[in-house]
């Protein structure tokens, strides 16, 4: 539950009265309406890119008629910002694995029984494929990239 200058977003409150984003009247109210109760659909793609920036363009993009051209070109890019990010994330952690197992070492896969040590060139790109839903190849491609 999330309490915004006295306004509550829990699912109870959401299913009693909810506004066009999926939250609360009273949160929608805050986070989308001017004083004249008119919806506020900006998005500030320099923001710097985390929740705030993400709520922005769900908010905006939940509603694309109340855009102009140049704010429909603002939530595109704060979502190419967001993807950006998230992509340069999941570089970053998957060096890091690769970093904690180098080629030619021996550990047990993740979740396996510790005493199942094995090279970990048998395992470890298979896990990332699996993790990531992607074909052995592009795994083996992003762990040496």
């Amino acid at each position: 539950m999330v309490d915004i200058d006295g306004a509550l977003l829990s699912p109870e409150a959401v299913a009693a009265d909810p506004c066009p984003h999926g939250s609360t009247r009273e949160l929608c109210a805050l986070l989308c309406a001017d004083d004249e109760g008119e919806p506020v659909v900006v998005v500030d793609p320099t923001r710097p890119v985390g929740f705030a920036l993400a709520l922005d363009c769900q908010l905006a993009g939940d509603s694309p008629e109340l855009l102009s051209d140049a704010q429909l070109l603002d939530v595109v890019e704060g979502a190419e910002r967001i993807e950006r990010w998230a992509s340069a994330l999941r570089t970053r952690m998957l060096a890091a694995f690769a970093d904690r197992h180098p080629p030619g070492s021996t550990a047990a896969p993740p979740g396996a029984d510790p005493r199942a040590v094995t090279p970990v060139g048998r395992w470890l790109p298979d896990q990332v494929a699996l993790t990531l839903r992607v074909s052995l190849e592009e795994a083996r491609c992003l762990l040496a990239g």
